[in-house]
């Protein structure tokens, strides 16, 4: 993907940098490109620099070059993208192109204390902004994806899919793990349509489905403990997976007894602790989820409650303690034997120490879906 200066004359403003010490950052000065610093020799050692993009359309970066240390978890040296749910990248490790839906997107990058053998660390990372899809449409790559809940009782498939060609498009087909996080991002539904079918040999094998939009079917994305309702009728995105986040942000929340054979969902918003008061005030705690049996029960809880508007992430039991460094269950200090959590989580944040489950995979279900997501090409000028 080329920059296209075209593009340029999109952009409102852009914001230089915070240098660390001995570290004199890259300005953005309209050039479209940032890189580190003393590029192309290697950049300084414990150094720091952020910059902020502001544009009117969404941005996307494209990695041109990209050599950074390794390092576990892309903690002691990195380059994050703040405002794309904090994206660290690191070592030789990053996307061709990263698009985003975002207008402003800050960027920082940090070096640790080591010098490179080959002293070739280095990166340059160009941006521009794409034209932007109509009033209500998000832009990912070469489409444009707009976002319904409805109320009515027993909306169908067909009627999303109809809703949404009356305005150019289908019921969203996926075709990679990022467009799925895409779309997952922003339904406001714990269950929402994928705009696809099950075949007649679905039941014992999960690759016969189609689209809708008649593309291919090259992705799929179920969950992990095979939870498939009957007559698998319909398919939908649905929370599952972990990430954490900052435990005084207000969520909806699962709480559950000692065993967990009693689940509870409440769609008010607390903060992780509130959740916690609330769960206690019933006899039972914020839910710990031993093993997939327990996460699949509470993939059950939320089919049958498809409704929950507009909770679309549930405090669970597992925080961080910040003493031990390391992620416990709340309900018995114990520490996980089961991990559920997002493709590259949990992020090494300050102060990002609970945890919640999120949009993340697909089901069948027999009962409708009360949101939808629809898509189009988006219009190249």
């Amino acid at each position: 993907m080329k920059c296209l200066p075209i593009f340029f004359s999109l952009l409102l403003a852009v914001f230089g940098g915070v240098s660390g010490e001995d570290c004199e950052c890259s300005p953005l000065d309209g050039s479209g490109v940032i890189r580190s610093p003393g590029y192309p020799n290697e950049y300084p050692v414990n150094c720091s620099c952020l910059w902020t993009i502001t544009a009117d359309a969404p941005i996307t970066l494209k990695f041109e070059e990209f050599f950074l240390d390794d390092n576990a978890g892309c903690h002691d040296e990195f380059l994050r993208i703040t405002n794309f749910d904090w994206a660290a990248f690191c070592s030789e490790e990053a996307p061709e192109t990263l698009e985003t839906s975002e207008t402003i997107l800050t960027v920082i990058f940090k070096s640790d204390v080591n010098r490179s053998e080959k002293e070739d660390r280095k990166f340059s990372v160009s941006y521009h902004s794409t034209p932007p899809c109509d009033a209500g449409w998000t832009r990912f790559r070469d489409n444009c994806y707009l976002h319904i809940t409805t109320d009515e009782n027993d909306f169908s498939l067909n009627e999303a899919e109809a809703r949404c060609q009356g305005m150019g498009a289908h019921v969203a087909s996926v075709h990679s793990e990022e467009e799925n996080q895409f779309i997952a991002h922003w339904i406001r539904r714990p269950v929402s349509y994928i705009g696809a079918r099950a075949g007649p040999n679905f039941s014992s094998d999960r690759n016969d489905f189609h689209f809708l939009d008649g593309t291919a079917t090259d992705f799929s994305n179920f969950n992990s403990g095979e939870v498939y309702l009957v007559n698998d009728n319909y398919f939908v995105l649905m929370v599952d997976k972990w990430i954490n986040f900052p435990c005084d942000e207000e969520r909806s929340f699962i709480c559950a007894n000692d065993d967990g054979s009693e689940i509870t969902v409440r769609p008010s918003n607390s903060t992780f602790e509130a959740a916690r008061s609330s769960c206690s005030s019933n006899g039972g705690d914020l839910m710990k989820i031993s093993d997939q049996e327990h996460m699949s029960n509470v993939l059950r809880k939320f089919l049958e409650s498809p409704k929950l508007d507009p909770a679309t992430e549930f405090w669970i039991g597992l925080r961080r303690d910040e003493s031990a460094g390391e992620w416990l269950w709340v309900q018995d200090g114990s520490a996980p034997t089961y991990s559920n959590w997002v493709s590259g989580r949990p992020a090494d944040l300050s102060g990002h120490d609970c945890a919640a489950v999120v949009p993340s995979t697909w089901a069948t279900v027999a009962f409708t879906a009360p949101a939808f997501t629809c898509k189009k090409l988006a219009v190249t000028p």
